[in-house]
């Protein structure tokens, strides 16, 4: 799996099925630490809606 994929313009997006992969993994490192999602958002400078 390609992280960024090309196109025509030569922007580079990013493959959806990447942030999928890092959403699940945040998630399972923020639960694995027992932190809520508010908890990690402050600790982090992020609000609970950003993480």
């Amino acid at each position: 799996m390609r992280a960024f994929s090309s196109a025509q313009n030569s922007e580079r997006r990013l493959d959806p099925a990447v942030i999928v992969t890092f959403g699940e993994l945040l998630k399972y490192l923020r639960r694995r630490a027992r932190l809520t999602q508010d908890e990690l958002g402050r600790a982090v400078g992020y609000s609970r809606e950003q993480i």
